[in-house]
């Protein structure tokens, strides 16, 4: 067929039915505080969808779980493509280029959060830059910028709100409105 089927299962306790239907779901979670992120299923997830396929997953309480990815084979040939369809994509990136990722400034001192949301913000394509709290991230915003290119460091910034040191998610987003220009802030906890 055109998909490969890659399965994963295990023999645990399984999933009750009210809990299956959110394994999938960003930052859901059945584990104690601080032992987990609830963000490694949604990352296969994530990239599934993003290789063109698809993930489901299976379980029963008592009977373990079982995680399918669908995967598009890739089609490797020998041949050169053809010419007609090549010049219609060419002409086709002219008018509608391909979208670049954003270039994101990661504000977040639990470092278990900052990998698992670094790594979900890399696979949809964004570039990331990390920062474990305010001062660190006023410090990236404000170095001095390239000779070269003129435009800021960043596109958008991600906060966490509650952080140690002397600035917290909310004063670093006042902080970076007084300055010129303007940078989107996006604050979560």
């Amino acid at each position: 067929g055109d998909f490969l089927q890659l399965s994963l299962a295990d023999t645990g306790s399984g999933m009750p039915p009210e809990v299956l239907p959110h394994a999938f779901e960003l930052l859901f979670t059945t584990n104690p505080k601080g032992m987990g992120t609830g963000l490694g299923l949604p990352q296969v997830f994530a990239f599934c969808e993003r290789s063109g396929g698809i993930a489901t997953i299976d379980s029963a309480l008592g009977e373990g779980t079982t995680v399918r990815l669908y995967l598009p084979r890739a089609r490797i040939t020998d041949e050169a493509p053809p010419a007609a369809p090549a010049s219609r994509e060419a002409s086709s990136l002219e008018t509608d280029p391909p979208r670049e990722g954003l270039r994101i400034l990661l504000v977040e001192d639990n470092g278990e959060v900052a990998a698992g949301t670094e790594a979900l913000l890399s696979l949809l394509g964004h570039r990331v830059t990390y920062a474990a709290n305010a001062d660190d991230a006023l410090a990236l915003i404000d170095a001095p910028l390239d000779p070269e290119d003129e435009s800021r460091p960043f596109d958008l910034v991600i906060s966490d709100i509650h952080m140690p040191g002397t600035l917290n998610g909310i004063d670093l987003a006042e902080e970076i409105e007084r300055r010129p220009g303007t940078l989107p802030v996006i604050l979560v906890t």
